[in-house]
């Protein structure tokens, strides 16, 4: 049973290390954290406390809009994968809890020391680092 409510999870885990390509909004959401940001440098927001969000577009090369835009977008899908596996891990615990609080310790799941060890520990999120992340989001 246990197995049934993972697999789904396990599936989209993996498919979060597949790179797909961002949603083509991505980049209208870029630009308009970039030009927010740029005039807002003062701001207390998140994204506005993270260089690449703080040069303004205007003057720019075409070129080196894009280089830009294409940098912010990165940044973007890197902060959205971290916290899909921070919510992720957070479920997998809840499941586990739940399933064995049922199954007590007599299951070969929850007598699994590195599966219990895994979801009793916060996930590792060292991956995530150099990659567009300040302490802010850890």
């Amino acid at each position: 049973m246990l197995l049934a409510l993972i697999a789904p999870l396990a599936f989209s885990a993996r498919s979060l290390q597949e790179e797909a390509p961002a949603p083509a909004f991505r980049k209208l959401q870029a630009k308009m954290t970039i030009e927010y940001c740029s005039k807002n440098t003062g701001s207390e927001l998140l994204p506005c406390k993270e260089e690449v969000f703080l040069q303004t577009l205007k003057g720019l090369s075409k070129e080196e809009r894009q280089k830009k835009i294409s940098d912010a977008v990165a940044y973007i899908e890197e902060k959205r994968k971290k916290r899909v596996a921070l919510a992720m891990h957070e479920d997998v615990k809840f499941i586990y809890d739940e399933f064995c609080a049922k199954k007590k310790e007599t299951s070969e799941i929850c007598s699994n020391d590195e599966l219990k060890s895994f979801v009793n520990n916060p996930i590792d999120l060292g991956k995530y680092k150099n990659q567009g992340y300040s302490s802010v989001y850890e």
